[in-house]
């Protein structure tokens, strides 16, 4: 019998439109974060040593420099094939994203994100599959634009920072439109605008914001485009060494952003974090609807 593994993801749907750049070259303050103040008022985040606890952000080049084979086995484990006895859900994403509309949201954008074990409500699914108005077609439009506008260098990495800073950005525009919806939290919107840039838009995800100490940050998109940039040894970033890695498992068509997504998942729920952290906010939460799928 065939077993699947979700991914399972506690959320908030009160928090309105959060902004998700910022001007820094480094990664976020103590303020942004919530992590203990250290020095020159950055936040300290818990040593990769520290099995059993979060990495912290500033940490991740150092881990991924030392765990090759590791970050091989989280790929290959994720990306097994589904008629093996094991399969994650979330392998399938790729699949339903690559056959839907790039100019609109369609049902495959909607399974997409099933398959990353979350889900609009009936009523907010089906306004953003109709789009009466076209506002989600206008700004997807504008924002294909700008990419074939550019033509290279459009992926998280090496994308111009205004279109994940400036306030002007399409991008952002259609991050506060999707987060207006009822029902489309931060990581749901997320997911929503991964279906289509995959190669530009990081995931969130709360285990991921607990692995790297980033759960009360409000940024996210230049953070993580900050940690694939991070220098790794003489020549290298964590970015291409994660393009480099070839498992015996065929996941050549997953983008780098996605990868990086994947492992920093598969990591925190290695080591427990999504059970005891969901535990812990959901003990906290009042007032507000947790839902896990």
């Amino acid at each position: 019998m065939l077993t699947f593994l979700t991914r399972g993801v506690a959320h908030r749907f009160d928090e309105g439109p959060l902004p998700l750049f910022t001007n820094s070259d480094t990664f976020p303050t103590v303020q942004e974060t919530g992590w203990p103040l250290g020095p020159e008022g950055r936040g300290v985040p818990v040593a990769p040593e520290d099995r059993g606890g979060p990495i912290g952000a500033e940490h991740i080049p150092e881990w991924v420099d030392h765990h090759h084979d590791r970050i091989v086995a989280h790929l290959e484990h994720y990306f097994r094939r589904a008629d093996d006895s094991v399969a994650y859900q979330g392998q399938h994403f790729e699949w339903f994203q690559q056959r839907s509309s790039p100019l609109t949201f369609t049902e495959n954008d909607l399974l997409a994100i099933g398959a990353l074990s979350v889900a609009l409500p009936a009523q907010t699914a089906r306004l953003l599959l109709e789009d009466r108005d076209n506002t989600f077609g206008e700004l997807l439009r504008k924002c294909h634009e700008l990419i074939e506008h550019r033509r290279v260098g459009n992926d998280l990495s090496t994308c111009p920072t205004e279109w994940l800073e400036a306030e002007s950005s399409p991008f952002i525009d259609l991050y506060n439109a999707l987060r207006c919806l009822h029902g489309s939290g931060k990581v749901i919107t997320s997911k929503l605008m991964a279906c289509k840039f995959p190669t530009l838009i990081p995931i969130r995800d709360h285990l991921v914001e607990v692995l790297l100490g980033m759960e009360t940050s409000k940024l996210w998109w230049m953070p993580i485009r900050l940690l694939l940039t991070r220098g790794v040894g003489v020549d290298s970033t964590v970015g291409s060494i994660l393009q480099g890695i070839d498992g015996g498992v065929d996941f050549g068509h997953v983008c780098v952003t996605r990868r990086l997504d994947v492992v920093l998942w598969m990591e925190a729920r290695s080591r427990g974090l999504g059970r005891r952290h969901k535990r812990e906010r959901i003990a906290n939460v009042t007032g507000v609807e947790a839902t896990t799928m």
